[in-house]
């Protein structure tokens, strides 16, 4: 039920005529239907906008942080130090694991272990700002 200027009335239950009545006229409907759901991103076999690679919006020189291979630097990282935050000894759920030296300097280190370390988030804040 909706009230003089449209909106709905909360709380308002609706009788079981008018709830039948609408579900008499859903009948047919097809969301498919829908202009938006045809247009080609819905299609089988259409590649995602997104993109791949140095195409995707989380790719920093080399670097795709939702990657498989960084996922499993940043895993094994954060295993090694027991999730254990390493300046101030916290044990959180949002732990980060931070780069020793800089992965655009030093590429080939960008994905060994020994380069990382754990940090909480607000020593990880605190340690690009250089105030650790």
């Amino acid at each position: 039920m909706r009230d003089k200027n449209g909106r709905f009335v909360k709380g308002h239950k609706q009788t079981e005529e008018w709830k039948k009545q609408k579900s008499e006229e859903m009948i047919g409907n097809k969301h498919w239907d829908n202009p938006i759901c045809k247009s080609n991103q819905f299609k089988k076999g259409h590649k995602s906008t997104v993109g791949y690679g140095k195409d995707n919006g989380n790719y920093k020189n080399g670097l795709s942080r939702g990657s498989r291979v960084w996922k499993e630097w940043r895993g094994a990282v954060l295993e090694r130090d027991n999730y254990t935050c390493q300046k101030c000894g916290t044990q959180q759920k949002q732990l980060q694991a931070h780069h020793i030296k800089d992965k655009i300097k030093y590429p080939k280190l960008k994905f060994e272990v020994s380069n990382g370390i754990s940090l909480c988030r607000k020593c990880h804040f605190y340690k690009h700002f250089k105030k650790i």
